[in-house]
């Protein structure tokens, strides 16, 4: 089993970031999982199955945890579908 991060902890600053725009904000916020059009920015080094931290483009806002469901090279290569499964926003 994977430790889940809060919001709040310290450890967050730990975790690999996936920053999405503000059109994706609004269904982040409402547990929406994560889709690859919404996704700007992915961190290098984010392999499959890892924890991530998920950050607003426009303020760089910590706004939710996930687990990538593909390396950030698959990631790259996808225009569509669920890249990050959110576990708390």
């Amino acid at each position: 089993m994977k430790y889940i991060p809060h919001l709040k902890s310290q450890e967050i600053k730990e975790l690999k970031k996936i920053t999405i725009d503000k059109g994706a904000v609004p269904f982040l916020l409402k547990g929406a999982d994560m889709m690859r059009p919404g996704i700007v920015c992915i961190e290098n080094g984010i392999k499959e199955g890892e924890v991530v931290l998920i950050v607003d483009e426009v303020k760089g806002l910590s706004i939710g945890i996930g687990i990538s469901l593909y390396s950030k090279e698959e990631s790259d290569a996808m225009t569509s579908g669920k890249i990050i499964q959110t576990l708390h926003y």
